[in-house]
């Protein structure tokens, strides 16, 4: 379908309105070129758009990210597009555009002067005085206290501080906004002037009915320290101390008594600044240290980040030598919190060399292939390069929890980082990055602070205990900033610091680019609000951990000694998360304490929350629901408010179900009919209905006969399930034996998999003397099946023992592949792809699709469309 023509109405503060026309909504890339085209603006020159809709707050645009995010908010019907256009590279005259269409003209002030209004925290209510626009923030301060006559008579003009709010606060929030503020150093966005500066250089045309000075006064008690003695004043305030005389004649004796404060390190910093030395707060120590060792140390790369190719052979012998020095490793009582095999994992990695040999297989023979006895999900793990950060050739005697060493770096910091480098190094590149609680936002920070120090990068760097530092060629800690050259401020979030998330206000500067990690919760700030006009903060979502990225760090990087077994546990109840996940493989007592907390949290869930809240408070609140819920990207963008919604797993999700089924018997049918066209709860959708048709199957105490249709032929035939059969949650390791049980019993049995990165099909139902089943339930039309996962089950099924029967054959038994899906999707499932097969389609061979459609009403025991 063919998209309407849209046009732009575009318009620059020093020039002509221009008309560009495009057949449908055009991408940054094409209406950027467009526009430099128009106004004749230097190709290399950055642009930006300005969205202006009265009673509304502008929308700055700068990239394709923010563009299609303003397309999304527009009405379908949407034919013109009015836009302001400014040229980055020239000072920006725009916020005359913005504020003029709104002055009220009885309001305004002479061509020469504006008009100001004020506040005092505390002491009085708004006030105006009119200012000359080429007069300077020193007179500003003489007639605001002509203006406050007789209540400011008892103190010298140029005592008072004079701070802009940027931006301005709208009269109706004024209350709100600064009710309970003492001091103009609470208030984000507030910067304290200098007296030299011209109004003119500081404001180009303030909004009517907006609050644009706070005015810093003395205390009282401040004054009770001046003593006039003989004639001398003793002016103690701030960090000098002067003499002040008012005979003439001992005039000549002002001189500067003492500096309190050390000379500041930082070019750009108040005289409060101060160089950081080791001693002086033992939780930035770290920081010190490292600098002092890798400041433009860019030689140093090569050992700080190593790259490795990783093969099954350094797995097998860093095993072996663990198992020498912990021989009971692999015992129920084994605690590997209690070791610390950092060095062997080290060693392995950076020293030893496998041998040439190679494992790998022709892919035709994989179809028959048994392997040997070691675990498919383990050798699917290697080989693997991975590259990490390493401080061990540093010998470091500080270190920092906020990011842990040696650090796997993820594909996924690559690419967040190019997000973050393609926005501008200024408050309109501002950006939240944030997700799924325990997937490494904290040490994704910190990496991209240690690579700005190998690369002598400055940058400010904001702790979780709200301590601001300056890192540049030393580590100065600042508490201002006025520097107009673009810099990068990364900032700690951390939940469990409160206000750990919001910026100092002297950070909020138009110069300053700000990057935050944070949990979901911390992701909605009122400092947003007060960047000023360019300024716009992108909030990301980071991905999941993949289940490589997971069990190749808790295995290699580690610290502790985790093994498989008990990474592939944790994850059973957790995801693949490394932060519960690595804690709870310690021990069996750890897992077993964090499966209680969990179902601690989901009982004392009140009973008046609706599923579908919890839900929805994933995406702004922090603790129990991400044990249940977990966030993962929907696309390339990143953006946090279009994030999937997932089941951590399996486990976790029927903990909160059943929970909610004992206070309303069909709550999980509600909330399955309420996430039901929600695009980003698709995998959530899917897996509550896996729960309940295998809760269904669990529920039949007798045979009973389904129609099936075959996928190949749409031939129609009946299918039985051997009720009451037994269901059986299985490791890869525990399959076979699990089975030969039921063989050898002839009881028929249903085979659920636990492992959470098995992903061909959701459960395998033996019945005696018939094949083998597979069963997969979607909700999908399209669902493909992992041919290297049939390959798995069929690895289980050893020749030469009791299960070899039970093996596929071209010629033979083919194993039954049954989709059960909702009844409405039944008629147009088609036959699923095989992924992996083999060109001759060997696999195709030995497998029949069929698909059976499942009534609501048989399911949920009502029809849930009504």
């Amino acid at each position: 379908m063919t998209m309407p023509p849209v046009s732009f109405i575009l318009k620059q503060a020093d020039a002509s309105t221009r008309l560009a026309c495009f057949d449908g909504l055009p991408s940054w890339r094409d209406l950027a070129a467009k526009v430099k085209e128009l106004f004749t603006i230097t190709s290399d020159h950055e642009v930006r758009f300005t969205f202006l809709e009265e009673a509304k707050a502008p929308v700055i645009i700068t990239n394709e990210q923010e563009l299609q995010q303003f397309y999304k908010s527009l009405d379908h019907s949407t034919e013109k597009i009015e836009l302001v256009v400014q040229d980055f590279e020239v000072p920006a005259v725009i916020q005359t555009m913005i504020t003029s269409s709104s002055i009220d003209s009885n309001s305004n002030p002479s061509d020469d002067e504006f008009r100001l209004f004020c506040l005092i925290p505390g002491r009085s209510n708004v006030f105006s005085v009119k200012i000359g626009k080429s007069e300077t923030v020193d007179e500003l301060k003489a007639k605001i206290k002509e203006k406050k006559k007789p209540e400011l008579d008892y103190l010298a003009a140029d005592t008072l501080s004079i701070w802009k709010l940027s931006p301005p606060i709208p009269s109706a929030e004024i209350g709100a906004m600064l009710g309970n503020v003492g001091s103009p150093k609470e208030i984000q966005g507030c910067t304290e002037l200098n007296p030299f500066d011209k109004i003119s250089r500081l404001f180009e045309l303030p909004p009517p009915k907006h609050l644009h000075i706070i005015v810093g006064v003395p205390s009282t008690r401040q004054y009770s320290h001046h003593l006039h003695i003989a004639g001398l004043l003793i002016y103690a305030a701030h960090h000098w101390s002067i003499f002040v005389f008012s005979d003439p004649i001992a005039g000549i004796f002002i001189f500067w008594l003492s500096y309190s404060g050390k000379r500041p390190h930082s070019p750009y910093a108040s005289a409060d600044a101060k160089r950081l030395r080791t001693d002086d707060d033992p939780r930035d120590a770290w920081l010190v240290e490292l600098h002092s060792k890798i400041w433009d140390r860019q030689d140093l790369a090569p050992q700080l980040f190593p790259e490795v190719e990783v093969t099954y052979e350094h797995y097998h012998e860093l095993q072996r030598r663990l198992m020498e020095l912990h021989p009971n490793r692999n015992s129920p009582d084994y605690n590997g919190d209690a070791h610390i095999v950092l060095s062997t994992k080290l060693d392995i990695l950076l020293s030893y060399k496998p041998s040439l040999k190679t494992d790998s297989k022709d892919d035709e023979d994989l179809g028959e292939d048994d392997g040997d006895d070691t675990n498919v999900e383990l050798r699917s793990l290697f080989p693997a390069k991975i590259k990490f950060l390493d401080f061990s050739s540093l010998e470091l005697k500080e270190t920092s929890e906020r990011l842990p060493v040696p650090l796997l770096l993820r594909e996924e910091y690559d690419f967040i980082s190019g997000l973050l480098d393609s926005r501008p190094r200024n408050n309109a590149g501002c950006a939240i990055i944030s997700g799924q609680p325990g997937t490494g936002k904290t040490a994704f920070l910190h990496l991209k602070m240690v690579q700005c120090i190998i690369k002598s990068h400055p940058f400010l760097y904001q702790t979780m205990h709200g301590t601001v530092y300056h890192v540049s060629q030393t580590v100065t800690q600042i508490d201002s900033w006025s520097s107009k050259e673009g810099i990068t401020a990364f900032l700690d979030g951390d939940q469990t610091q409160p206000g750990s998330c919001v910026p100092k206000p002297f950070l909020l500067s138009r110069f300053v680019q700000i990057i935050i990690v944070s949990s979901p919760q911390d992701t909605k700030q009122t400092w947003m609000k007060q960047l000023g006009v360019f300024g716009y903060v992108a909030k990301h979502v980071t991905a999941l951990w993949s289940p490589k990225e997971f069990f190749l760090t808790g295995i290699l990087l580690n610290p502790n000694d985790l093994t498989l077994e008990r990474l592939t546990e944790s994850a059973t109840f957790f995801g693949f998360n490394p932060r519960s996940c690595y804690h709870a493989s310690l021990s069996s007592n750890h897992l077993r304490q964090f499966q209680g907390e969990i179902r601690e949290k989901i009982r004392s869930i009140p009973s008046e929350r609706k599923l579908l809240t919890l839900l929805h408070e994933t995406y702004s609140t922090n603790g129990i629901f991400h044990s249940i819920f977990e966030l993962s990207p929907a696309d390339e963008l990143r953006i946090l408010s279009d994030a999937r919604v997932g089941a951590v797993s399996p486990w976790a999700l029927d903990l909160l179900l059943s929970q909610y089924e004992t206070r309303q018997v069909d709550a999980t049918a509600e909330f399955y009919m309420s996430i039901s066209s929600m695009p980003h709860a698709e995998s959530l959708h899917g897996r509550v209905l896996e729960r309940q048709v295998l809760k269904y199957f669990d529920s039949l105490q007798g045979p009973q006969d389904f129609i099936i249709r075959s996928l190949a032929d749409s031939t129609i035939s009946l299918w039985r399930y051997p009720g009451p059969a037994k269901r059986s949650n299985f490791r890869s390791q525990t399959f076979s034996s699990s089975l030969e049980i039921a063989v050898k019993a002839s009881t028929p049995l249903h085979l659920v998999p636990l492992n959470p990165n098995f992903h061909t099909v959701d459960s395998i139902l033996y019945d005696p003397g018939a094949v083998l089943t597979c069963i997969q339930v979607t909700h999908r039309n399209e669902h493909p099946v992992a041919v290297s996962g049939l390959q798995e089950i069929q690895g289980w099924l050893k020749h030469k023992t009791l299960l070899a029967e039970l093996r596929p054959s071209t010629s033979g038994k083919h194993w039954r592949l049954i989709f059960t899906v909702p009844s409405y999707n039944a008629d147009q499932f088609k036959p699923q792809p095989l992924e992996g097969d083999s060109s001759s389609g060997q696999w195709a061979g030995k497998v029949d699709q069929y698909v059976l459609g499942i009534e609501d009403a048989t399911l949920w025991g009502k029809n849930l469309n009504g």
